[in-house]
């Protein structure tokens, strides 16, 4: 709870020093978009793996029955025990606030979820910190503006 409240401390700070800027906006969206999506992934991944590890003969070669069942059966439940899908869904909220509250305290890996916006430390390395002497006829002020990450690895945010 004390990193909730110091990211909301800090929301605070960013929008009285940007007052009603569409860049303010802009980056409190992508947060979200971005702090949404990784707790949103990790299962879907993990069921990804789940769907392939499942045994037995494949409908069309690619879906399990095994799995095709199970998801039955979990639907099945939810519906039918209408306290079994509150449940999960009180404890899939739980996970996310948990998971967030990680990445904005620091205690996750800082590697891959990072969620400080003014941590000084942890979070994303200034151009100045990872330039490279090759770099040194490079104009950064010829690149300026918004720019979006494509499907690329950047090294500087993620982990192997």
């Amino acid at each position: 709870l004390p990193a909730w409240s110091a990211f909301a401390d800090e929301v605070a700070t960013m929008k009285a020093n940007m007052g009603d800027s569409p860049d303010f906006s802009a980056a409190i969206q992508f947060w979200f978009f971005f702090a949404t999506m990784h707790p949103l992934l990790q299962p879907v991944l993990w069921i990804s793996e789940v769907l392939h590890a499942s045994p037995g003969p494949k409908i069309g070669e690619i879906l399990p029955y095994s799995f095709l069942l199970g998801n039955i059966v979990a639907i099945w439940t939810t519906q039918t025990f209408g306290a079994v899908g509150r449940m999960a869904n009180g404890l899939a909220l739980a996970a996310w606030f948990a998971f967030v509250g990680s990445g904005l305290s620091g205690t996750g890996d800082l590697g891959a979820y990072n969620l400080a916006l003014n941590d000084g430390i942890k979070g994303c390395p200034t151009y100045e910190q990872v330039r490279q002497p090759s770099m040194d006829d490079f104009d950064v002020t010829k690149y300026q503006g918004r720019w979006y990450e494509q499907g690329f690895h950047d090294w500087t945010q993620f982990t192997e």
